[in-house]
């Protein structure tokens, strides 16, 4: 049975490898995203997600999840946005800056369990 099984996924395998076509496919997203581009790294500073950086948002992510008109923004744009009533930052805003310093060390970042409620109706 182990050998049938093996035999019919190389088969599966070489036919997806042979038909593969070099043309790119549309992605399509089921969740709204953003996208930032971080400074370079020196020895005496990590890079880190500061205020000033620009971030973009896919289609209309930017405006569903934080009510921000257009496809562009700066980091601290979205944490004034996103500030809760006692002036504290919500915890997933955290999650997200230490995932970017993690990544500015070459690290995978930790998969938190937070989520991002959208500011306009709540939802996540």
């Amino acid at each position: 049975m182990r050998s049938v099984l093996r035999d019919q996924a190389r088969r599966l395998t070489h036919a997806f490898v042979d038909m593969q076509s070099e043309t790119r496919l549309p992605e399509i997203v089921f969740q709204p995203r953003i996208a930032f581009r971080l400074p370079p790294s020196t020895d005496k500073h990590p890079a880190i997600l500061s205020d000033d950086i620009k971030v973009i948002g896919d289609e209309s992510s930017l405006k569903d999840v934080f009510g921000i008109a257009g496809g562009e923004t700066t980091w601290g744009d979205i944490k004034r946005r996103v500030k809760e009533p006692g002036g504290h930052d919500p915890i997933w805003l955290t999650d997200v800056e230490d995932a970017a310093k993690q990544v500015a060390k070459d690290l995978v970042p930790d998969q938190p369990e937070g989520l991002c409620p959208s500011i306009l109706d709540g939802k996540f």
